[in-house]
């Protein structure tokens, strides 16, 4: 049997981890991948600078390595989230006040005992941030940031400033929300009104404009791109809700459906698949018979959007004819 990959996640705090933890290992099949989560925010500790942040996270990677002997090649991604602390907004929505105790956060202001320390803290954390987001790996490993804006919690639970104890029962109250409804996770963190639905670079550009840094945003949706090499979303698929969520009436249900459909026998032990483009188990049509996807595959192409001949393909416009949204999907991969 292969070994397993491993994706490496960096977040800020334990309460982090806790949130999101369990659904990740969820999320990824636990057969070819192995989640391992650090915490620390990285972007503002003391002589962490845009010169040195890529050495730094480097060694946070190798050290890991090493301690458990393994090489490069062992590691499946990296994905980096940090809290965006309104860390771009203007000085001036930074207001002095030596009666707070602490930094207090609003939708349009920090309020701190000490404003010249959050002005460091934001002009070394923009830094940082503006260097980690433009680039694509790390030790040779795939790399990826993202934000929760203003804060983790923020996005999570819709709270600003929210105490130690609050964080950890939130996180944990989080994880057991949606440890076995993970198709409900990636709605929520793909599909509501704080989602940041652009491309990543575009992502990016939008969180450092005007307040954007202090308000309810995340782009960490765009981790969990689910939309298959023909446009169709992998996400709303039974077969992929039936296995992430351990549904076997869902299991069932759809062998019976596809049986009818397709005039042959499909057992409920055939409904398990883990997306088009994801590691881990297909169904037998996906891995074996599809002809967008091994087209698409042998090609090395992310998906039929990139493809010249899309527009011509006759495979593909069987599809998309009766699947608008399976279009729409694809040209936004060419925006």
């Amino acid at each position: 049997m292969a070994r397993k990959k491993i994706i490496f996640v960096i977040v800020e705090g334990p309460s982090d981890e806790t949130a999101l933890g369990v659904i990740l290992n969820k999320i990824y099949d636990s057969n070819s991948v192995y989640i391992h989560i650090i915490h620390g925010d990285i972007t503002t500790k003391n002589g962490v600078s845009s010169d040195n942040i890529l050495s730094k996270i480097r060694a946070e990677i190798t050290c890991y390595a090493n301690s458990n002997h393994y090489n490069k090649s062992d590691f499946k991604g990296i994905i980096h989230i940090v809290d965006m602390d309104g860390a771009y907004i203007s000085d001036a929505n930074i207001i002095e006040d030596t009666s707070v105790a602490g930094t207090v956060y609003s939708l349009t202001s920090i309020t701190t005992s000490n404003k010249s320390n959050i002005i460091k803290r934001n002009r070394q954390k923009t830094a940082n941030v503006n260097k980690i987001c433009t680039i694509s790996t790390v030790w040779d490993i795939p790399y990826r940031v993202f934000y929760m804006s203003c804060n983790l919690d923020h996005v999570l639970h819709n709270k600003i400033n929210s105490t130690q104890r609050d964080k950890q029962r939130d996180s944990f109250e989080f994880a057991k929300k949606y440890e076995k409804n993970v198709t409900g996770f990636l709605s929520f963190i793909s599909e509501s009104d704080f989602s940041v639905k652009m491309p990543y670079d575009e992502s990016w550009d939008f969180i450092k404009k005007e307040l954007h840094s202090l308000e309810r945003h995340t782009n960490f949706g765009i981790c969990f791109n689910m939309i298959a090499y023909c446009g169709l979303n992998c996400g709303k698929c039974d077969a992929y809700i039936a296995t992430k969520n351990n549904d076997d009436a869902l299991r069932e249900k759809t062998a019976k459906l596809w049986s009818e459909l397709n005039h042959t026998t499909i057992l409920p032990e055939h409904i398990n698949c883990s997306g088009c483009r994801a590691d881990g188990v297909k169904t037998v049509f996906c891995e074996s018979i599809c002809a967008v996807r091994k087209c698409a595959m042998q090609k090395g192409l992310e998906s039929c959007g990139d493809c010249p001949e899309m527009k011509k393909c006759p495979i593909l416009g069987a599809i998309t004819a009766n699947n608008p949204d399976a279009l729409k999907n694809l040209k936004k991969s060419l925006s």
